[in-house]
């Protein structure tokens, strides 16, 4: 489909150009919106398209069901490459005997992690008053309860589910995008010598069909003397002329008149 992919794995389809999840009641209201702008038949066309595919209908169906993806996964590819700079909350409760969090909030500047930690769980930062030190400044960051440096995407531009999550953690994306780079290079040099080599094919044919062409083109000497008019009706007969020069003849010596073609 032109406008979307189709997303098994999460039942949902992926606007091509805006990379955004589509659930199957927002087809119509997404195409009609910019920057598709389309009319009611082709959008009549997409959802004839979508309705052959499992899709959740709508986007708090979607955020419901959906399972939290693991922070190790690999990007969504539909979505287009995850954002970089993010700040995951890792906040355990006092109360918790686990020594990882379980919160899966993912913000993308530090007084949202704040403001977060501040609702979400009771926890603010003791400032004390006066001036701070560089390095009780490091101490405080070193303890606090989040971490930087986070890639994240999203599913929907607003709504339910479209909380940013974290993707691709101890991964190296870098080395995995050159990788891919290095194998799409290569897949494109493959085309390329096909290519090449499909017109050698051609060139070469063409060679051999002027080749045969030739030997129905009267040459210089025969249209001086005018016999090219006379030789035109032999052009289509070029095979059987071949046939009669390459027949061989047996020849009875004591009786020339007689003799077999082989």
């Amino acid at each position: 489909m032109e406008y979307f992919t189709y997303e098994s794995e999460l039942r949902l389809l992926c606007c091509r150009i805006c990379q955004t999840m589509v659930t199957r009641k927002q087809v119509k209201l997404h195409l009609r919106s910019a920057p598709h702008s389309l009319n009611s038949q082709e959008i009549s066309l997409a959802q004839e398209w979508a309705s052959k595919h499992d899709i959740f209908e709508g986007q708090l169906e979607a955020h419901a069901n959906l399972p939290p993806r693991p922070d190790d996964a690999p990007p969504i590819a539909a979505l287009g490459p995850p954002g970089t700079g993010g700040i995951r909350c890792e906040f355990i409760p006092e109360q918790s005997t686990s020594s990882q969090s379980d919160c899966l909030y993912v913000g993308t500047e530090l007084r949202w992690i704040r403001e977060h930690l501040r609702i979400k769980h009771n926890w603010d930062m003791e400032l004390k008053g006066g001036r701070r030190s560089a390095v009780m400044t490091e101490e405080e960051r070193s303890n606090s309860p989040w971490r930087t440096g986070v890639h994240y995407q999203r599913l929907f531009f607003s709504g339910p589910g479209s909380e940013l999550f974290e993707v691709a953690r101890g991964l190296n994306l870098e080395q995995s995008r050159a990788q891919d780079n290095a194998s799409q290079a290569a897949l494109q040099r493959a085309i390329d010598a096909f290519q090449n080599k499909g017109k050698d094919i051609r060139s070469r044919e063409a060679e051999r069909i002027d080749e045969e062409n030739d030997f129905t083109a009267p040459n210089p000497w025969l249209r001086r003397l005018g016999s090219a008019v006379h030789l035109k009706d032999f052009s289509g007969k070029k095979d059987f002329l071949r046939g009669l020069i390459s027949m061989e003849y047996e020849v009875d010596p004591d009786d020339p008149h007689k003799s077999d073609d082989a």
